[in-house]
C-alpha cells in the first residue's frame, strides 16, 4: 500500500546506533512513513537481532541486499526500487532525526509544488552529544551564492539526508546511486538531479517574521562509527573510485557549464589529494589524479603536475607529508578560511 513518504537506509552492523535511529524515526510525530532498510552484509547476530527489532512495526521493511555489488549506494538503488512513497529521504543508519524531522519535510514539499526536493540543515553528533550551532560539519544552510561552485570545490552546500525528494521525479530523470563509486556518491547524486533539471529550494523555517527559521532536524555522527567511509584505509579501489569520480564530475559540468567551473573542479581535486594521501604522497596515485585533470584542463592540469613534481623534490629534503603540504600551501590556508567563513555565515543566519 502507497504511503506519504518512503525512507531508504542502507545497514551495516552497529546494531545500537541503528536501533537508536530507528527509534528516532519511530517516536516521530508524523506516522505516514515506509523504512526501507536494507541491510549490506551484517553479520548474523546484528541481523538476528534487527529483524527481531523490525518485527515489531509492520512499516519497517528490513531485508538483505540482492545485489552482488556491495556498498551503502546499491543498497539505497534497491530501496529505491522498492519505494512507495510520493517523497523519499535517504538517512544513514547511525545518525539521528528530531520528532518534528518527518512531518516538517513532507509539509513543507507538500505545499511547493514548483519544486522537485527540498533542502533542510543539519547539525552534528559529537561523542554522542547532539548539536545544531554552527559547525564545519554542519550542512544544508542557504550560505553559498552558486551551489555548482561549492560542489566543485568540495565546499558541499548539502549532503543528501538534508533533503527530501519527490520519488516520481527521481525516476523520471533516471537518476541512481552511482555503484562504481566507493565515496563522493552523495555529491554525485545531488549534482545528477540538478543537472537533470531538478528544481530545489532551501527550506527557511515557518517564521514569516525572519527570514530565516529553519532548525536542523537531523544529526550527522562525526565520530564514533569505525565503520564509516573517513575511517577506513584508502584502498586500490577507493583510489581507482575517485580518479573516475574525478573525471565524471569534470565531463557533467563541461557539458553544462564548458569550462567555466574549472578553477573550482581542480580547487575540489586539490582537497581530494590531501585528503586521499594524508600520511605522505602516493605518486602513482598523484601521476593519475593530474592525468585526468589535464584531459580536460590544460592549465589546471599543467599546475596540478607542477605541484605533483615540487612534492617529489622536497621529499628528498623533508618528510613525505610536509613534501606534499608545502606546494598545497595557499589551497590549505585557503581550505581552513573557507571553513572558518561558513561557520560564521551559518552563526549569521541562524542568530
Amino acid at each position: 500500500m502507497a504511503v506519504k513518504l518512503s525512507i531508504v537506509m542502507p545497514v551495516f552492523n552497529n546494531r545500537d546506533l541503528v536501533v537508536e535511529m530507528w527509534r528516532s524515526i519511530i517516536d516521530n510525530e508524523f506516522t505516514d512513513w515506509e523504512l526501507l532498510a536494507i541491510d549490506d552484509g551484517s553479520d548474523d547476530d546484528c541481523y538476528t537481532s534487527l529483524t527481531t527489532f523490525a518485527s515489531n512495526d509492520k512499516r519497517v521493511r528490513y531485508a538483505r541486499r540482492k545485489s552482488d555489488v556491495k556498498g551503502a549506494q546499491s543498497c539505497r538503488n534497491e530501496g529505491l526500487s522498492l519505494a512507495t512513497g510520493e517523497f523519499v529521504i535517504f538517512f544513514d543508519s547511525d545518525d539521528l532525526i528530531t520528532a518534528s524531522c518527518l512531518g516538517t519535510r513532507v509539509k513543507a514539499l507538500d505545499e511547493r509544488n514548483d519544486v522537485d526536493f527540498m533542502v533542510f540543515p543539519s547539525g552534528v553528533i559529537r561523542d554522542n552529544v547532539f548539536s545544531d550551532k554552527e559547525d564545519e560539519f554542519a550542512y544544508g544552510y542557504p550560505v553559498y551564492g552558486d551551489d555548482y561552485n561549492a560542489f566543485a570545490r568540495r565546499t558541499l552546500p548539502f549532503i543528501v539526508w538534508n533533503n527530501i525528494y519527490r520519488t516520481e521525479r527521481l525516476r523520471e530523470k533516471d537518476i541512481r546511486w552511482d555503484e562504481r563509486l566507493q565515496s563522493l556518491q552523495d555529491a554525485d547524486f545531488n549534482l545528477q538531479c540538478m543537472f537533470s533539471g531538478m528544481t530545489y529550494d532551501y527550506y527557511r523555517g515557518e517564521d514569516t517574521t525572519r527570514s530565516y527559521s529553519a532548525k536542523a532536524d537531523i544529526g550527522y555522527r562525526i565520530d564514533g562509527n569505525a565503520g564509516s567511509v573517513s575511517k577506513k584505509a584508502v584502498s586500490t579501489r577507493h583510489r581507482d573510485s575517485v580518479i573516475y569520480a574525478i573525471d565524471k564530475f569534470f565531463v557533467m559540468y563541461h557539458m553544462a557549464f564548458a569550462h567555466r567551473y574549472d578553477y573550482a573542479l581542480y580547487k575540489g581535486v586539490l582537497f581530494l589529494y590531501n585528503w586521499m594521501q594524508s600520511d605522505g604522497i602516493d605518486d602513482e596515485f598523484s601521476g593519475r589524479m593530474a592525468d585526468v585533470v589535464y584531459k580536460h584542463s590544460a592549465v589546471y592540469g599543467c599546475l596540478l603536475k607542477c605541484q605533483v613534481l615540487a612534492s617529489k623534490i622536497l621529499r628528498l629534503f623533508v618528510p613525505a607529508k610536509k613534501a606534499r603540504q608545502i606546494p598545497m600551501l595557499i589551497h590549505l590556508v585557503d581550505s581552513r578560511r573557507r571553513v572558518r567563513t561558513k561557520c560564521d555565515d551559518i552563526r549569521s543566519l541562524i542568530r
